[in-house]
């Protein structure tokens, strides 16, 4: 089909006749002499070839006149005579301005049946949401592969342009032939000559028309050959930078949780590495796109492709551009709990880096943002419009390329929240809950003037002033970490979780504390104590049961002042402090009341266990086995906060109790804590001459009825022996009950724990 008769038979036909009647050329001229039009060669610099550009227009003028003179009836003749008229007022000795609209008119014919055809151009069906796994099976060898597609591509362009080079050379011998005969055409007086010629031009014309026939053909098979091949690479690309999306979404997720203790993600290395071939083949897959529509553009054959060349160009450029966006990424998260006029550090990194010849290294900014400013930033809207929540110093950093490990990078190493500006809360949330982030950015310089703005946000963050706020904090910060799924709104979060995630959670957390993990009968321990506040059914109590958040951290536990999350902290707070080494050899146990007394009444007497106070925040109780006339009992130590091991070890306290002579279940004292007891220096005075002392933990005997718990009580150094209390003083206040606030268990009034002054002389 003709191009014109393709035309008038789309939906342009209207506007094409508009068209024409702007410029001057009528279209009944058109339609009537569609082959004519259609058969000449307007390609051309009519500015350099006038002559070329005068005989088409005095052959159109020819072709006019010829119509209208032959024409049947009146009014065929006058409308044409008019028409005559008119194209001879436009374009009289203007054949190049003639041949410029010409060109214009027949381009705009090609771009609207290009339009027309491809009005439901089905897109390039690119990979579902989760497929590139399935797809991308070994990036090494996928990555390979689409290396080869790319080379494989670069040599059928390469043909291609060999052949319409060709076929360009051979047109345009075909067009002087197509010249020469129309000379030979005129009248001329050497028939013989010119007959003999003619013939030889006219078998000349159809063996070269015969071989662009091919030509055309070939190169015709060959463009959606390679159309189809760059579709497929599209759909290749596509797949590799979804995997990468996925694989370093995995990374941020299994970072985030790292930050809680969790399993610490292996080093970017192998991802920085697929990344980096990815942006080589994509910048090739670009070239070759480009070199392939110059060549649609140079040569258009009947049925252009141009639309579906810029349809690819448009997915490499979209892809290209997540491929940057998403190698921007925090590789060292900032301290999670944020206290102001604090220092702290930060890095980011961009994967691709060093793969985008940058005349000058990018400038990355830090700023904080709100929780709502940071939804407002992912849906679209600017940076700068957003604006922030609080003041940073030593905001900014120029990214440096280590060249050994190919890798660019921007190290903020004295980052500090000058202050903070407190935001909207929802609901009932305190300011402790309260989340933000950090927002790193950067403006990246690509090729051809190309601005490319890129940022990346750290693992959500929570904002103090004041040091204690820090435990209440974190427990929001973990909720977060352990908790979220990638890719959420900021900072959405479950409000319940099932106790197996949280098992996993608390574990993960101890770990990071005390570097070895929680034992299943700790854990149900800790199940029982969280779930305190809803049943003492434990029967009922499953993994799958499920905990809000208003129970971690929100209401305290049954019958105390403190909720679950700050008892738990306290717990990992004396170990860190001063119990690591006790819980690497099981010296400590998440334990009840009861079952502590149950378990010791099996053993020796002397046999001690040491317990996670229910009751108190950061403390460590005793229980031990003894005998009382002849009967078995159990009895507790008041717990031992931090403060108390600071002022004298566990290790220690126990080797200065005579009473406790084994470590649940059988293990004797010496061989679970003697690597840990301090070696004191026998000496009789010290440089100073003074004599040396010391503080003692002891148990008093023979206490009065009337005074209170059994206590530990430290003295100060500066009392003289003679002040110190006796076995019977009132100073120590003790009582024949003590209560932990679990249950209530009679103490026998003859026993006591307190610290004492030792003299050494």
């Amino acid at each position: 089909m003709s191009v014109w008769n393709e035309l008038i038979n789309s939906k342009s036909r209207n506007k094409i006749a508009e068209l024409y009647q702007k410029h001057n050329v009528h279209i009944e001229i058109r339609a009537i002499f569609a082959d004519w039009f259609e058969g000449q060669n307007w390609e051309f610099n009519c500015e350099e070839n006038i002559p070329q550009a005068n005989d088409l227009l005095m052959q159109l003028f020819s072709l006019i006149s010829s119509y209208a003179s032959q024409a049947k009836d009146i009014i065929t003749q006058i409308r044409f005579s008019e028409y005559k008229k008119n194209f001879e007022n436009a374009f009289s000795g203007k054949p190049s301005f003639f041949v410029k609209t010409i060109q214009y008119l027949m381009r705009e014919e090609r771009n609207m049946i290009q339009a027309e055809r491809n009005i439901n151009l089905p897109p390039i069906q690119l990979l579902e949401c989760g497929s590139a796994s399935a797809v991308v099976e070994n990036p090494d060898q996928f990555l390979h592969k689409l290396d080869s597609s790319i080379i494989d591509l670069e040599r059928l362009v390469k043909e291609s342009r060999n052949n319409q080079e060709d076929f360009i050379l051979l047109y345009s011998k075909f067009k002087i032939i197509e010249g020469h005969l129309a000379q030979l055409d005129q009248p001329n007086g050497q028939m013989v000559h010119v007959t003999t010629a003619k013939l030889k031009a006219q078998e000349d014309k159809k063996e070269i028309e015969s071989t662009l026939t091919s030509k055309g053909q070939w190169l015709s098979s060959a463009r959606r050959n390679i159309l189809e091949r760059l579709k497929e690479l599209v759909v290749m690309v596509q797949a590799m930078v979804t995997f990468l999306q996925e694989e370093l979404a995995g990374w941020r997720a299994m970072q985030q949780k790292s930050l809680s203790g969790a399993l610490k993600p292996d080093p970017l290395d192998e991802i920085q590495k697929w990344f980096q071939i990815t942006t080589d083949i994509m910048w090739k897959a670009a070239h070759v796109n480009t070199q392939f529509r110059c060549l649609e553009e140079q040569l258009l054959l009947s049925n252009s492709l141009l639309q579906s060349i810029d349809q690819i160009s448009n997915e490499f450029e979209k892809g290209f551009s997540n491929l940057v966006q998403w190698s921007f990424l925090v590789d060292k998260q900032p301290k999670q709990v944020l206290k102001t006029q604090t220092k702290f550090q930060a890095s980011v990194r961009l994967l691709i880096g060093s793969k985008l010849n940058q005349m000058s290294l990018p400038e990355v900014t830090v700023s904080i943002l709100s929780e709502k400013q940071c939804k407002e930033l992912l849906s679209g809207k600017n940076l700068a419009d957003i604006g922030t929540c609080g003041e940073i110093l030593n905001d900014k950093c120029v990214m440096e390329l280590d060249k050994e490990t190919s890798t660019l990078h921007a190290e903020f190493k004295n980052l500090q929240l000058k202050k903070i500006k407190r935001q909207d809360r929802k609901g009932q949330e305190s300011v402790l809950e309260a989340k933000s982030a950090l927002v790193f950015s950067a403006k990246l310089n690509l090729c051809d003037g190309v601005v490319l703005d890129i940022r990346c946000m750290t693992a959500p963050v929570v904002v103090v002033v004041h040091g204690n706020q820090g435990p209440n904090s974190e427990a929001t910060i973990i909720w977060d970490n352990m908790f979220s799924v990638p890719n959420r709104v900021p900072f959405e979060v479950p409000e319940e979780v099932s106790w197996k995630e949280m098992a996993v959670a608390l574990n993960a957390r101890w770990i990071q504390t005390a570097e070895y993990e929680l034992h299943s009968n700790h854990l149900l321990y800790l199940r029982d104590r969280i779930f305190s506040n809803i049943t003492s059914d434990k029967n009922i109590i499953s993994e799958d049961s499920m905990i809000p958040w208003t129970l971690f951290n929100k209401e305290p536990l049954k019958g105390r002042s403190f909720t679950f999350w700050e008892w738990f902290h306290g717990s990992l707070e004396v170990v860190r402090k001063h119990l690591k080494e006790h819980w690497k050899d099981q010296c400590l146990e998440f334990m009840t009341r009861q079952l502590a007394h149950k378990n010791l009444l099996e053993k020796q007497p002397g046999t001690f266990i040491i317990r996670f106070s229910d009751g108190e925040l950061g403390a460590i109780t005793i229980a031990w086995r003894c005998e009382v006339n002849g009967k078995p009992e159990v009895w507790y130590l008041q717990p031992w906060s931090s403060k108390d091991l600071t002022i004298r070890s566990l290790a220690d306290r126990i080797f200065d109790l005579p009473e406790l002579t084994h470590l649940y279940p059988d293990i004797p004292k010496e061989q679970a804590f003697g690597g840990f007891q301090t070696k004191e220096v026998e000496r009789e005075t010290d440089s100073s001459g003074y004599v040396t002392s010391g503080i003692v933990a002891r148990i008093i005997h023979h206490i009065p009825t009337n005074q209170n718990a059994i206590s530990p009580q430290s003295y100060d150094f500066n009392y003289s022996p003679s002040d110190l209390p006796n076995s019977s003083s009132s100073f120590s206040p003790f009582s024949q009950r003590y209560e932990d606030q679990d249950m209530n268990f009679d103490v026998p009034s003859d026993y006591n724990s307190n610290l004492d002054l030792f003299i050494k002389t």
